[in-house]
């Protein structure tokens, strides 16, 4: 088995038959309705889904960060934005941190610049981002250094843009996941209300198969032997290849992963995985097959939320589509939602891949990468209704695409607390060259 290629895994993509799709060539078509106007100005209220003016050129941001700069997850704070992403730096990738104040611009009160490199040892592939009630930026990471295998990366950074050195003592904590396995590439990260850190994405076996692999850290960095002994957990689903893309914690502080298992011989067949761990870090049995979940509906989840009511709904892509599946709180398929508990979004006639999810209130919002006509790529999203179906106060027909500037690709979107959808990805330069990509934000409301 190959090792995984750190770039490629925002953007795995699985095709399978989907169910329910909510065509958009009608929708897209149909003229919103936008209602309200601001005392006698004549202006028309925004309508939700519109991009948001107040944030940079026309509600977009545009960033040349370096060589190669993306943006791969990103949080709001309040008003400010904080994207991570990477950035080519004398032939590594490297971690770069920015804060865009609520008009788009960056903050210069963080490092100075707005922007920091986070810089590793070899290459460092952000990979997820959150942030703590006290203002730190926490960083879920692939640490791939010279001459040793890949393993999980957390770094944090203080308000102010510094590597906070209450964390592991650097500011940087990496781990591995013992003498059973090589390798280990981290996907997801969540926050627990206590403030500890649960990271998720899979182990490499010696055999060369992946596993789902979980790491949980106290406050300053340290392993938690709280959970599973050690700090550490993995699960082998299948017998053959597992992966954890990402992981929320619930209510009743559960972990929560998605992701991909794939069936034993001989069909050897992707399906969409879901699985949650008590807090001590022990498969829940009370959820699904003995806390583990699979569908056919797609062959992977890129994204996970969990409800407040203890549902999950996982976000993957099937069929070209966008693909939403929810589970009740026992892991069975949620028949409120779309009557079978999975939903399919269709944006156009192209290849549509969803990477991110969250939750807006009673709705959901889904986001990632739609193909147009033209055959580029644009931003995409869509927000849900409780019952699955499209809603259609969110812009036409409760979806939304935006041509950034080249082809544009969305990785990871976050809701603010005003209900505001902030995508970010990255886009090309329409006349390409060795610089090719540029880092991406828009803001939607």
């Amino acid at each position: 088995m190959p090792r995984p290629d750190p770039r490629g895994m925002k953007t795995n993509l699985h095709i399978v038959t989907s169910r329910h799709p909510l065509v958009a060539g009608a929708v897209l078509l149909a003229i919103a309705t936008i209602s309200g106007w601001i005392g006698a100005s004549g202006f028309a209220a925004a309508a939700a889904g519109s991009l948001d003016g107040r944030f940079g050129h026309h509600g977009k941001v545009l960033k040349n960060l370096g060589t190669d700069d993306e943006a791969t997850a990103v949080a709001a704070q309040g008003g400010r934005s904080v994207a991570v992403g990477d950035v080519e730096v004398n032939g590594h990738d490297q971690m770069i941190v920015s804060v865009y104040r609520p008009d788009g611009r960056l903050d210069r009160d963080f490092a100075r610049r707005g922007s920091r490199l986070v810089r590793t040892a070899g290459d460092g592939y952000a990979r997820d981002i959150a942030i703590q009630a006290n203002g730190r930026i926490v960083i879920a990471f692939i640490s791939d250094p010279p001459g040793a295998y890949p393993s999980f990366g957390v770094a944090r950074i203080s308000p102010k843009g510094r590597l906070d050195k209450s964390f592991d003592h650097d500011g940087i904590q990496t781990t591995g996941f013992g003498t059973d396995y090589y390798a280990s590439y981290s996907e997801g990260l969540a926050l627990q209300p206590d403030g500890r850190i649960v990271v998720a994405g899979l182990a490499v076996t010696h055999r060369g198969y992946y596993d789902v692999a979980i790491a949980r850290y106290t406050q300053d960095g340290e392993l938690d032997d709280s959970f599973s002994g050690d700090g550490r957990q993995t699960t082998d689903v299948s017998g053959e290849d597992d992966e954890a893309e990402s992981v929320a914690v619930d209510a009743s502080g559960r972990i929560v992963i998605a992701g991909t298992t794939q069936l034993p011989e001989p069909s050897y067949a992707r399906r969409l995985l879901v699985a949650r761990y008590d807090s001590a870090g022990l498969l829940d049995p009370t959820f699904g097959g003995g806390g583990v979940v699979t569908s056919d509906s797609a062959a992977s989840a890129e994204d996970v939320v969990a409800l407040a009511n203890g549902r999950v709904v996982a976000v993957g892509s099937a069929d070209g589509d966008f693909l939403a599946a929810r589970f009740t709180e026992t892991g069975l398929p949620d028949g409120s939602f779309s009557s079978d508990g999975v939903q399919a979004i269709d944006f156009s006639d192209g290849t549509d891949v969803a990477s991110s999810i969250a939750s807006s209130g009673e709705k959901l919002v889904v986001a990632g990468t739609a193909e147009t006509r033209r055959r580029a790529t644009d931003f995409a999203a869509a927000r849900l209704n409780g019952d699955g179906s499209l809603d259609g106060s969110f812009s036409k027909g409760g979806l939304r695409t935006v041509d950034v500037s080249g082809n544009d690709r969305a990785f990871d979107m976050s809701v603010d607390p005003r209900g505001r959808v902030l995508l970010a990805g990255s886009t090309t330069h329409r006349g390409g060259g060795e610089d090719s990509t540029d880092t991406a934000l828009v803001r939607l409301r």
